[in-house]
């Protein structure tokens, strides 16, 4: 007679994130659609019953991953505008280069994962927290509460390589246009913004 596996008890945080990190997982490498509660429970080896004590559908999970990446993002974002040292400058360039860093560490699970709205949820979220993080940092020289979103959604739109497969040429000439249009609207000197061709991807 062949015994059974015993189950290991995790606490709840913890398995919470192994539900989260495995369906991510699977989302990219099958889509959202194909993948079933049933694949995540089997890749985890635990039952149904444990996914649904922590999720109502797979659904919830999506909301999960967003809040994962957005939290961390915020947590990191904190601690950059606390710095007093930095002047506001630095500090949106810390906070630009902190989103690419970990776009670039999230885009094989994260920004690859299809047949759920994952783009727009995540942009959503960009706007409604990190963009008063970016508001924050400029401070007092913020001249209304509507360019940082603007820039910030435009960015992520349009430089989106699963919406717009840009050549680099037609990339860089949307990059260059984006900041010189933000740098007018918040009466910027050209090259205030300079540092987002970096993080944006400018191949000049």
């Amino acid at each position: 007679m062949t015994a059974k596996r015993p189950r290991i008890s995790k606490p709840t945080d913890e398995r919470r994130a192994e539900i989260v990190e495995c369906a991510r997982r699977l989302f990219a490498e099958r889509g959202f659609t194909a993948t079933k509660i049933s694949a995540i429970v089997r890749e985890l080896g635990v039952s149904q019953g444990v996914f649904y004590y922590y999720f109502e559908s797979k659904e919830s999970v999506v909301e999960a991953i967003i809040e994962a990446h957005i939290g961390t993002l915020v947590t990191k974002g904190r601690e950059i505008i606390a710095r007093p040292t930095l002047s506001a400058i630095e500090k949106l360039e810390a906070l630009a280069d902190l989103q690419w860093h970990q776009n670039q560490a999230e885009a094989a699970g994260i920004h690859a994962i299809k047949g759920v709205d994952i783009h727009e949820r995540l942009l959503s979220a960009m706007i409604t927290r990190f963009v008063p993080l970016m508001q924050e940092a400029w401070g007092e020289n913020t001249n209304d509460g509507y360019s940082f979103e603007i820039f910030l959604a435009a960015g992520m739109m349009l430089f989106d390589p699963g919406i717009f497969p840009w050549s680099d040429e037609m990339r860089n000439a949307r990059i260059d246009h984006l900041i010189a249009t933000m740098e007018t609207a918040m009466d910027q000197p050209v090259g205030t913004f300079g540092f987002y061709r970096r993080v944006m991807g400018h191949s000049g």
